[in-house]
């Protein structure tokens, strides 16, 4: 959605600066402000749109809202939503985990608990 906004707000604004430079080429020279009163609206809508875009982009990166897909948090490839890590790297946290609790010898049993 966002990339709709900006790419028709950019297209906009280039339609608007095109519209501007053939109507003061060719137009009739009695029309002018109504044409400048037309580019300025495109301008105004066209660069409206291209804000909207970008700061909705920013905020739904800052809130989360509305991403279908997250990064994974080492590589940053595209993962399904409310994962943390891709397949690779899922594993190797695993194998972290489970290397870290052998090495701690806790085993079995919770630190609370006594060995026997």
């Amino acid at each position: 959605m966002y990339s709709i906004l900006s790419s028709l707000g950019w297209f906009g604004f280039a339609a608007g600066l095109i519209y501007y430079f053939i109507r003061d080429r060719y137009g009739d020279p009695s029309l002018v402000q109504h044409y400048v009163w037309q580019t300025q609206w495109i301008l105004l809508v066209s660069g409206s749109l291209i804000v909207i875009a970008y700061v909705s982009r920013f905020m739904s990166k800052k809130t989360g809202i509305g991403t279908q897909t997250g990064r994974c948090a080492k590589c940053r490839k595209r993962i399904d939503r409310g994962e943390t890590y891709c397949f690779d790297h899922r594993r190797e946290a695993i194998w972290q985990a489970q290397e870290k609790h052998r090495l701690d010898g806790s085993g079995k049993f919770n630190r609370s608990q006594k060995r026997t």
